[in-house]
């Protein structure tokens, strides 16, 4: 299960259905649906049942913050804290909530936070410290509908 977050730079952007989380409760934003703009990357669920950044778009805001790398862990968006996968009974209805969190009118900020993995950690895959908790603050970007 993956789930793309728009971005300038994606042709394939999220589009963002009703039934979810609003991004009007989450970030005041009163652009209509087709307008939200995203961070450009792909979230899934790793084996783990940790949220993960799965892609980055080159050239959009999360590639080029630098701050942020395929296998980094999501814990939270703007302060809301992501909820255990374990409680979750539809993994996609879940990553969609998140992208609604991420996603919202363009220029605005959107703060992560994230537990970056190190490269000894990335190749090795275990347990071993080698992760660290920061917090990253991208603005969001204009969302391509791709047709």
């Amino acid at each position: 299960t993956s789930m793309s977050l728009p971005s300038t730079h994606c042709r394939h952007c999220l589009r963002l259905r009703g039934g979810y989380v609003s991004t009007h409760e989450v970030d005041g934003c009163n652009a209509p649906e087709h307008s939200k703009a995203g961070i450009g990357a792909s979230l899934s669920i790793s084996s783990t049942n940790e949220v993960i950044f799965s892609h980055l778009v080159e050239g959009c805001a999360a590639y080029r913050s630098g701050q942020i790398t395929e296998g980094d862990v999501l814990l939270a968006v703007d302060r809301w804290r992501l909820p255990s996968c374990h409680d979750v009974p539809n993994k996609d209805d879940y990553l969609q909530t998140i992208a609604h969190r991420i996603t919202g009118c363009v220029g605005s900020p959107v703060e992560l936070e994230i537990r970056h993995l190190t490269e000894a950690r990335r190749q090795n895959g275990t347990g071993e410290p080698g992760t660290t908790n920061k917090t990253v603050t991208l603005l969001r970007e204009m969302v391509l509908s791709g047709e």
